[in-house]
């Protein structure tokens, strides 16, 4: 079967067929409540700049399940090109949509605080590993440089609509009345 390949650029219009298509199938997974949450990766990764068009002004390369190491794997990690600053590179960890961030009375769930434990590892690992981590983490392919490269990490987990409110108490520092 022959497939029709559309730059990305396509689907940035309003009202693309293609890019209908891709959100319907979105939703549909979305309200699947059965699907593991290797679905949920898989269809991320295969369409990221989808989810994360935002992220990509410049030049980049996504990276599904990057080893560090025997013990821990990334979910996904972009590597953008910053110009002249380098290489920059976000570490995501991907959890359910259906899992919840926080409990009812607010706290974290298990879930967060298990997704945190592995953002504080990674960051443990790159600290610890730093040779290793210039090789598979350039900062520029142009510039020798000594310098570490520079890393964000992002935990995706739950709905909007299951976590504002509990998001909103947290960044303010309230507990739920």
């Amino acid at each position: 079967m022959e497939q029709e390949l559309f730059p990305w650029f396509f689907l940035e219009y309003h009202g693309s067929k293609i890019k209908t298509e891709i959100f319907n199938k979105w939703i549909n997974l979305l309200n699947d409540r059965s699907q593991p949450e290797e679905v949920y990766h898989r269809f991320i990764s295969d369409l990221p700049r989808f989810f994360f068009n935002h992220e990509f002004e410049s030049e980049y390369a996504i990276i599904s399940k990057l080893r560090l190491g025997a013990d821990l794997t990334t979910d996904l990690v972009f590597g953008l090109d910053c110009r002249s600053l380098g290489f920059q590179y976000k570490l995501i960890e991907l959890e359910s949509p259906h899992d919840k961030a926080y409990t009812n009375d607010g706290r974290p769930s298990a879930k967060l605080n298990t997704a945190v434990q592995q953002i504080l590892d990674w960051k443990s690992w790159i600290g610890e590993n730093m040779d290793t981590v210039r090789r598979i983490f350039p900062k520029n392919y142009l510039i020798s440089s000594n310098n570490p490269p520079s890393f964000q990490y992002q935990i995706i987990i739950g709905r909007r609509d299951q976590n504002d409110k509990y998001e909103k108490m947290h960044n303010s520092g309230q507990s739920e009345q």
